[in-house]
């Protein structure tokens, strides 16, 4: 691993003002971005304040939250006392430093506020889909920002063992109906508890609307009644469209053209494949003015 200031040192010898960085913390990493006309302070300060809006997302009161709540709370002593930042790889111009491929993101990366928004709760219709297949995450909850998606989950015995083999994954999509004109996602942030996580291409998506999905190639390493997590900024959000957004689980395999580890390292969305036997799930659905900032939990029914 290298300091933020020693990735700055890397890329700028490169020729490159703007760069990506993957900063490890105590519990999870996260994907920053580095524009050419910021100070490394105020990504720094960018960093801290994400931390402290993730860490009341957490209660210290929840037996499964507690530990994620004071881990967050370990690294903002951690960054406070030393004022630096701890990356396992940098990213630019399209080639990677120090590690794992970052893929080329296809529009400009905009940092956005991480502010809880607490709005005004209706009481309409939130659906928390019945019939979840067997392999579905025993439980987990949905809150969407403005500012992002954050999803938790965690898993039984019966999600976990189809996604127990070394070649095995799974992805969290919080999808937007309507596209780009109700949301964009943004790389800058992308954040996880999960080992070897990544933030998905929407590449051949399709269906018009917008996905920000996070997923891991990993999961082998994932622990049954263990809060993962995963947090994905929006570009943008368009609130008065009250776009309508579904969470989806789906577990995933190496695509029949991976034969080795180190091409998932590299690739990590472009390596994996849905599995066909076991399809995508519907965890839970609602309009945005529905549930503002309202963490909204889901079960497997």
């Amino acid at each position: 691993m290298s300091s933020l200031d020693g990735a700055a040192s890397i890329a700028h010898e490169g020729g490159a003002d703007s760069f990506t960085v993957r900063v490890v913390y105590s519990g999870h990493e996260s994907q920053v971005t580095v524009p050419g006309a910021e100070s490394l302070e105020v990504v720094v300060q960018s960093e801290i304040d994400r931390l402290e809006f993730l860490s009341r997302q957490f209660s210290p009161d929840d037996s499964m939250e507690a530990p994620v709540h004071q881990q967050f709370l370990n690294d903002l002593q951690a960054i406070r006392e030393s004022g630096a930042l701890q990356v396992r790889w940098v990213q630019y111009h399209g080639y990677p430093i120090e590690g794992s491929v970052l893929m080329n993101n296809r529009a400009p990366l905009q940092d956005v506020s991480t502010e809880d928004e607490l709005g005004s709760v209706s009481q309409a219709l939130v659906t928390d889909w019945t019939q979840d297949a067997w392999w579905t995450p025993a439980g987990g909850t949905s809150t969407i920002y403005t500012s992002g998606t954050l999803q938790k989950f965690w898993l039984d015995s019966s999600s976990k063992s189809i996604i127990n083999n070394y070649s095995s994954g799974l992805e969290m999509d919080t999808v937007v109906q309507g596209g780009s004109s109700n949301a964009t996602c943004s790389t800058n942030g992308v954040s996880s508890n999960m080992p070897g996580y990544y933030a998905d291409t929407e590449f051949l998506d399709g269906g018009g609307n917008t996905n920000c999905s996070v997923g891991t190639v990993n999961s082998s390493q994932l622990q049954t009644w263990t809060l993962y997590w995963t947090w994905h900024p929006f570009g943008s959000f368009n609130t008065s469209a009250n776009p309508y957004i579904t969470v989806m689980y789906q577990p995933k395999s190496w695509c029949w053209w991976v034969v080795s580890t180190s091409q998932c390292e590299d690739n990590k969305p472009w390596c994996m494949c849905n599995m066909s036997q076991y399809t995508t799930e519907w965890l839970i659905s609602y309009n945005y003015n529905d549930r503002p900032g309202q963490e909204t939990s889901w079960t497997k029914n």
